[in-house]
């Protein structure tokens, strides 16, 4: 419901436009009453209504005071003044102070309430797009691009302090139970996002939003209190989402860190965390902490294993991929440590990734209907041995792929890459995991393919079209050096002048100079 606060110095007029009009219709409530401006604004400072109506002439305060009062220091707060004056000049005044309405006394109670309706769609509307934006800084931040952030961001964030400690929460979905393959829907991943978002609602210092089919909870941390809280809170949502949801989720929690800088590796440490899911029981929180360092060195071996294997797949190398694969289990027979059950689910989890890396949804259907005894058989081994022969045969399928593919059409992900890139590189939140969704392959893959085609990554590539098309503005001479860090996509004018010189050499001021209009 949206708040409504109604003051008039008139008690039966503020009585009667609480009680006769239907705000309930609309979505609306009232929360308070005041008949006098200086009790107006408490009441406004009180419970931040989304909507005041004032009348113009109260004691005290005058409905302008209290409008130029809310305006400065609650901006969210919409304001509908009353007023029997009908002189242009106050109206004129009124609009100074972002007044959304203004009503000539006495007034007509529909449009009152079609007035107050408007501002509550306004309010909507705003709301909608700080969460877009909300969502697109802490984006940002989870891929570490900190420098970027304006003191303006930092406000709309709503965090206390950018150098203050935080924890980041993962809510993943289950790709697989202990003992079948079990798929998720997006609308199953988007109905247990919106329960997160409600569930957490009330926790002012939880900031949630969604990455790739995972819910990212960052959570400031204020006093320690604050931690045991936020483990409780997090160790909450997971059971009511599992209780309530169609698909089952495990949840990561990452180290506590310092400052804002540091929430990406907080970030891939919840990551990091949730790939020994299968180690816990359903419900339990798993927290870095919990992952001995050991356990964290397997980790690094399996991701540097299936990035090559990708690799392998970019070059079209069949033979390759099986080599790689033994080569690894003779690593990790070497390697002291690792449990069965945690090499297991680390297995079936690569296996996994690896087929939905290439994009091609009938390969990981293939794999799916061809392999569902063997991915039962790795939960199952007691042996590395046999986890490795098993894992040999669960890439089969991929073997032939690449065979059959021998990097024919690899190059038109690219190049289709390539040109999304051009067409999106002004959009700031723009990231490799972006790019590799609009062409269906995983964001390894594309790095794998950018690097075999183009000698080139993902990140230099982007800064390369952003720079070029930044020297472009430049030299027609006619924007400024903010508009122009805008137009590319970097919200600050200090950081674009720095990525601009280390590309080019020069200061993008000469260049603005050098090509100034002249009259």
């Amino acid at each position: 419901m949206y708040k409504i606060i109604i003051a008039d110095d008139d008690e039966i007029i503020c009585s009667g436009l609480q009680r006769t009009i239907d705000w309930a219709s609309i979505g609306g409530e009232v929360v308070a009453t005041a008949n006098d401006g200086e009790e107006a604004l408490a009441l406004i400072q009180k419970h931040l209504p989304d909507l005041a109506i004032l009348d113009i002439n109260m004691p005290f305060s005058d409905g302008l005071s209290v409008a130029e009062t809310v305006a400065r220091d609650y901006p969210k707060t919409k304001i509908i003044i009353l007023s029997a004056y009908k002189e242009f000049s106050y109206a004129q005044k009124a609009f100074r102070y972002n007044v959304f309405n203004y009503l000539s006394k006495p007034c007509d109670r529909e449009e009152l309430l079609q007035s107050a309706k408007r501002a509550f769609e306004e309010t909507e509307k705003d709301r909608y797009a700080e969460k877009v934006q909300r969502t697109r800084l802490f984006s940002l931040i989870l891929h570490g691009e900190t420098e970027q952030l304006t003191p303006a961001d930092v406000g709309l964030l709503g965090l206390k302090d950018l150098d203050g400690c935080f924890v980041v929460a993962v809510f993943e979905p289950e790709v697989l139970n202990r003992s079948a393959v079990a798929l998720t829907s997006e609308r199953d991943i988007h109905a247990a996002f919106c329960f997160l978002e409600t569930f957490f609602s009330k926790d002012s210092h939880f900031h949630l939003v969604s990455r790739h089919a995972r819910a990212v909870v960052v959570s400031e941390i204020l006093a320690p209190e604050n931690e045991r809280e936020f483990y409780t809170r997090i160790a909450a949502g997971l059971k009511a989402l599992n209780d309530t949801q169609a698909c089952s989720f495990s949840c990561g929690v990452s180290k506590l860190c310092h400052s804002v800088g540091n929430i990406q590796t907080a970030y891939r440490q919840a990551l990091d965390a949730l790939e020994y899911r299968n180690d816990f029981d359903k419900n339990h929180v798993i927290s870095i902490d919990e992952i001995t360092e050991e356990s964290v060195a397997f980790l690094d071996l399996f991701k540097v294993c299936e990035d090559r294997i990708l690799r392998a797949v970019a070059d079209g190398n069949s033979q390759e991929i099986l080599d790689i694969a033994k080569q690894h289990f003779v690593k990790i027979d070497c390697m002291r440590g690792l449990a069965c059950s945690t090499c297991a689910s680390l297995c079936v989890a690569m296996l996994f990734r690896l087929y939905r890396s290439c994009g091609d949804e009938r390969l990981f259907e293939q794999f799916l209907q061809s392999n569902r005894e063997n991915l039962r058989a790795i939960l199952s081994s007691n042996s590395f041995r046999e986890i490795g022969n098993c894992v040999c045969k669960g890439l089969g399928v991929l073997c032939s792929y690449t065979r059959e593919r021998q990097g024919n059409d690899t190059k038109v992900a690219v190049v289709q890459a390539m040109q999304y890139v051009r067409s999106h590189f002004a959009e700031p939140e723009l990231n490799l995991q972006d790019v590799a969704d609009a062409v269906h392959i995983s964001a390894s893959y594309l790095q794998a393919l950018l690097k075999k085609y183009e000698h080139t990554n993902f990140s230099d590539y982007l800064n390369a079209v952003r720079m070029e098309a930044a020297m472009t503005l430049l030299k027609q001479g006619n924007s400024k050096i903010y508009e122009v860090a805008f137009c590319v996509g970097l919200n600050s004018s200090q950081y674009f002048s720095r990525k601009f010189k280390k590309y080019f050499g020069i200061e993008p001021r000469q260049v603005r100079k050098d090509n100034e209009p002249h009259g």
